[in-house]
């Protein structure tokens, strides 16, 4: 099996202010990617300021994994107002359900007094924003409103299916992707884009079809295609490998060996023999018996002709054309992303072709001829005791007999006919799927890295 392997992506601080192309990159221990703490703090307006962030953010050790994807999803949203302004009510809206809207206390700080509020992001909720809106009322009247965006976080654990995570074909805007230590996004053949803020792998494996998969084909058909998959990414950290594969075709029908023999040969057409017969007594009584001397070849009896050929076989079917492997693309805005990437491309194999029938036997030959015997009487007779080898079995033709006289030898079968032959057109494997190109760009002032 061929395998085209890209460079590997390492991309590091170093590496980015002497170069922004990629690099080949050892195996060896890699540390985990820890996913960076995401608190974003805007000003509203007069000192005020909001800010929102994930309830439980993982450790460096990884030793909180547990909590962490318990409250996958989960964010804390605060509000500082300064002790100078006095509010007077505080709530939240969620846009997809106005019916939750819910009122907020405040607590004094240091800074000021802070409002906070929690918001979960339900497991169904599509990958699009999850707005909120924070309604603030004053002592004085006014209002100040301010509308948040979350995004869901997706986390891969294992080998997992698009919708097993919550992704879906087509575009996803989500907050972070993380896959964990050992864990396999697959793809199948969508065409996959993901929109994130972060993208963050543990050694981790993003492909359309595994290595089992690629080489299994259920039905009689054109292997799949991997779906191309687009990650635009603000920033990424880890280790990842992408595997593109399409699906290899199924192989051709094998014909059934069901060829049809030839055709039986003619018979042979038959001949005829005079003989005289003689009289003579027996026990005081006459009878009559054959002269063997007397007999002569009038017809000579024809030999049996032939069987004809077998049928040809048939032709095995064409093998069907393998999957194309499909296209990665790796936009990341952040141009000191710390990520090595390896890309694999592998399309599927054309099916192999079919085996052709083979040809069908040769007909049978045709039966020999018999002779006729007439006697000078003028009937026909039998000859007296005739050998049962020779007579015939058929009542109609009770007088034809298979034994020779001078110059009328006897008749041979017809020879079995040649078999039929091997289709003489082969049938052709199936086409093998084409590789897509892969790119990849870290920053935006660098130029994309695109291979085969």
């Amino acid at each position: 099996m061929k395998t085209l392997t890209s460079p590997i992506l390492s991309i590091t601080l170093a590496a980015l202010l002497l170069s922004t192309t990629a690099c080949n990159q050892s195996g060896g221990d890699s540390p985990a990617a820890t996913p960076k703490a995401d608190l974003k703090t805007e000003q509203i307006e007069n000192d005020f300021k909001i800010s929102s962030r994930r309830s439980v953010e993982l450790n460096a050790e990884s030793t909180n994994f547990d909590r962490y994807a318990k409250a996958l999803n989960t964010f804390i949203i605060e509000i500082l107002i300064p002790k100078t302004k006095e509010i007077t009510s505080a709530e939240a809206i969620p846009y997809d359900n106005a019916s939750e809207k819910r009122k907020l206390t405040g607590k004094e700080t240091a800074g000021g007094i802070l409002f906070s509020d929690q918001v979960h992001i339900r497991d169904n909720f599509p990958n699009v924003a999850y707005k909120i809106q924070y309604n603030l009322k004053l002592s004085n009247g006014e209002q100040i409103t301010k509308e948040i965006s979350l995004y869901k976080d997706i986390l891969v654990v294992d080998s997992r299916s698009l919708d097993e995570v919550g992704l879906q074909a087509g575009k996803n805007r989500i907050g972070r992707l993380h896959l964990v230590e050992g864990a396999t996004l697959q793809n199948g053949k969508s065409e996959l884009t993901i929109e994130a803020d972060e993208l963050v792998a543990n050694n981790s494996t993003i492909e359309t079809y595994s290595e089992l998969n690629s080489r299994r084909t259920s039905e009689q058909s054109r292997g799949k295609n991997g779906g191309n998959i687009t990650i635009l990414a603000k920033n990424a950290t880890g280790v990842l490998a992408v595997n593109m594969r399409g699906v290899d075709g199924a192989p051709g029908v094998n014909t059934p060996n069901d060829s049809l023999p030839g055709d039986n040969g003619a018979a042979g057409e038959p001949g005829e023999v005079f003989c005289n017969w003689k009289s003579r007594v027996v026990n005081r009584f006459q009878q009559e018996e054959w002269n063997p001397d007397s007999c002569s070849c009038v017809k000579q009896a024809k030999n049996g002709e032939a069987g004809k050929p077998g049928k040809d076989g048939k032709p095995g079917g064409d093998g069907f054309n393998g999957g194309d492997s499909g296209a990665f693309n790796l936009p990341v805005l952040n141009k000191l992303t710390d990520l090595s990437v390896r890309i694999t491309s592998q399309p599927g194999y054309g099916g192999r072709p079919g085996t052709g029938a083979l040809g069908g036997p040769g007909g049978p030959g045709g039966a020999r001829g018999l002779h006729l015997v007439r006697d000078n009487r003028g009937g026909w007779r039998p000859p007296p005791n005739p050998n049962p080898v020779d007579i015939s079995t058929d009542p109609e033709t009770q007088y034809f007999y298979a034994w020779a006289v001078t110059g009328c030898p006897v008749a041979s079968a017809g020879l079995k006919g040649p078999d039929g032959h091997l289709s003489a057109v082969p049938a052709v494997k199936g086409v093998d799927g084409a590789k897509a190109p892969s790119c990849y760009r870290f920053g935006l002032e660098s130029t994309h890295q695109c291979f085969q």
